[in-house]
């Protein structure tokens, strides 16, 4: 059972580095530059918007099995640390995954309504309190989850460290861009994926039982 569940994680890291690829991949091309609430609205508005916000939510709620799959793999590291490292990430992908639903759902019926674009062209939302407070707190348990991940996998010599050191900065600098640049934040994601692709191959050889280093405790 433990395997199976290995594998699937595996799996889906493996397709959900795929849509966070080609989401970044194609972000600057098909969406108009993002520097001011009013070039948001614009971005917003642009018919590349929903299908691209839609595939790197497929993507975020793909990391969510992903991540349980990698925990499943560590047994001789599991502790206080490891659940509180997967809850903290778990956590942080949940509230972007949430963040993304408005993005989806939302944005672009306020978008369409002139007497409600303000919301967006103003940054009416961005700046209210408690989306800034969600938002921050997102941005710090991306931090926190990874950098407490990121050590335990280091740890667990079951993964590529060129993955690990991809997952943490990427992670980083996805975080950083809420505070800098949309552009750096994509960069963020493309270089969280490929560092989640290594990963997941990973978990699909472990969930196979091709290394000696894992033993199956299901």
């Amino acid at each position: 059972m433990t395997r199976s569940l290995q594998r699937l994680g595996g799996a889906a890291l493996v397709v959900s580095s795929l849509c966070l690829s080609v989401y970044g991949a194609l972000f600057p091309f098909l969406l108009p530059p993002v520097n001011s609430p009013q070039e948001f609205l614009q971005a917003v508005m642009s018919p590349a918007w929903i299908p691209l916000t839609l595939l790197v939510l497929v993507g975020v709620v793909l990391l969510l099995p992903g991540l349980l799959g990698i925990y499943l793999a560590m047994p001789m590291t599991r502790g206080l640390a490891a659940v509180f490292g997967l809850v903290v990430v778990e956590t942080a992908c949940l509230s972007q995954a949430c963040m993304i639903t408005w993005e989806l759902f939302l944005y672009p019926i306020i978008a369409a309504r002139p007497s409600s674009a303000f919301l967006l062209r103003d940054a009416v939302i961005f700046s209210n309190p408690s989306v800034t407070l969600f938002r921050g707190v997102s941005s710090v348990s991306i931090a926190i989850g990874v950098l407490v991940s990121g050590f335990l996998l280091f740890r667990s010599n079951l993964f590529p460290k060129t993955a690990l050191v991809l997952i943490v900065g990427g992670a980083l600098a996805y975080a950083a861009g809420a505070l800098t640049s949309v552009l750096v934040s994509i960069a963020g994601i493309v270089i969280l994926s490929l560092g989640c692709c290594l990963i997941g191959m990973a978990l699909l050889r472990i969930g196979g039982g091709y290394t000696n280093e894992h033993s199956d405790h299901a």
